[in-house]
């Protein structure tokens, strides 16, 4: 066919018409077949979209804050026993 002076078109043409689209190494972009090349980019896109949005909404209504730290007031029953330490180290120099 080359010999022939045919195109390249032409030579996929006539092997299409005599096998079917299946003999091609990958479908023409026509038709159902141009599903294949729109449906996995699309998906890609519109998931990596809606992780961004599911991210930024975990993030603004779940914001990280630290425990309240409780509110007691010091235990004085210590006080004493530690004053009495501290005298002894002033006492007893090292």
């Amino acid at each position: 066919m080359v010999a022939e002076g045919k195109s390249r078109d032409e030579i996929l043409d006539y092997y299409v018409a005599k096998y079917g689209e299946r003999v091609l190494a990958t479908p023409r972009a026509r038709g159902v077949n141009l599903l294949a090349y729109i449906v996995p980019w699309s998906a890609l896109i519109l998931g990596g979209c809606g992780l961004f949005i599911l991210l930024r909404k975990q993030r603004v209504s779940a914001p990280i804050t630290a425990p309240d730290a409780p509110e007691t007031a010091p235990d004085g029953r210590y006080d004493a026993i530690i004053d009495e330490e501290l005298k002894k180290l002033d006492n007893n120099p090292l």
